[in-house]
């Protein structure tokens, strides 16, 4: 793949309420208290939306704000990547009661907000940010699956690309099905050449069939990088937080790996 630079980042999870504050924990410096947070309230929706929107639409949309108002990007100018494990674990479970009721009736609220690509739509409302949008999904691969889409699209379209991952626990049964630890939102803004808001640079490839994926040192982290899918990133954000030249693997699709060395941008 070609090579990527990273401008800024954007981070809400279970115990990290933003980008400033979990860089000492991530740094070893602080310990870490996997505390629940309260989801922000998306206050630039308008009313309606806002009344209208699930908890993985707010987790997703305040990463990315953060990630942008951080260096000023314009938010309405932007191509967008959302990548999730499996969406909304809460409205299919009350669509899912719904049906098995008597009554079967479906909130057409809860409805339009089922599909994975909710979060962009309420996004583009929220910024007026009428740019193309991806949403994926690849399972326990899917903050891997949104990076490598992100870069290609910074590099086809030239332009700044914000890369937002999310995955946030679901409610029973579905957790018996795929149980998914706490909350975790990332925003990446990257771009394909160096813009004065470059900070790292990225070069990402298929690492060889024996790689394994990083782990943290601390073992709360760890856990929560594998019960979380966009937690998988947190190695990638250790590097970026310790400000360090490093080389790190994240699981991707078919149970390869993404081999990222990670560059300090020399200004």
């Amino acid at each position: 793949m070609p090579r990527v630079f990273v401008e800024s980042v954007g981070l809400f999870a279970t115990g990290l309420p933003d980008w400033n504050t979990a860089q000492p924990v991530l740094r070893g410096e602080q310990p870490y208290l996997a505390s629940d947070i309260p989801l922000p309230a998306p206050e630039w929706l308008p009313p309606a939306e806002r009344r209208r929107t699930s908890d993985i639409i707010k987790l997703a949309l305040c990463a990315g704000r953060e990630a942008l108002e951080s260096i000023n990007q314009p938010i309405a100018d932007t191509y967008t990547v959302f990548t999730s494990s499996g969406g909304s674990g809460e409205i299919i479970n009350q669509i899912g009661e719904s049906l098995a009721s008597a009554e079967r009736d479906v909130s057409p609220t809860r409805f339009h907000n089922s599909v994975h690509n909710a979060p962009a739509g309420y996004w583009g409302i929220a910024t007026r940010n009428e740019w193309p949008s991806t949403s994926l999904c690849a399972y326990d691969a899917s903050f891997a699956a949104g990076l490598l889409e992100s870069i290609a699209q910074a590099h086809k379209t030239e332009q700044p690309v914000l890369l937002l991952a999310h995955d946030l626990r679901y409610p029973e049964p579905l957790n018996g099905a795929q149980h998914i630890s706490g909350a975790f939102s990332v925003a990446l803004l990257l771009s394909a050449t160096t813009r004065a808001a470059a900070q790292f640079s990225l070069d990402v490839d298929i690492a060889k069939p024996d790689a394994v994926s990083t782990s943290m040192n601390d073992t709360a982290l760890e856990q929560f990088r594998r019960l979380n899918p966009a937690a998988r990133s947190l190695p990638l954000l250790v590097a970026l937080a310790a400000h360090r030249n490093d080389r790190i693997f994240i699981e991707s699709t078919n149970g390869a790996q993404l081999e990222i060395q990670v560059n300090i941008v020399n200004k």
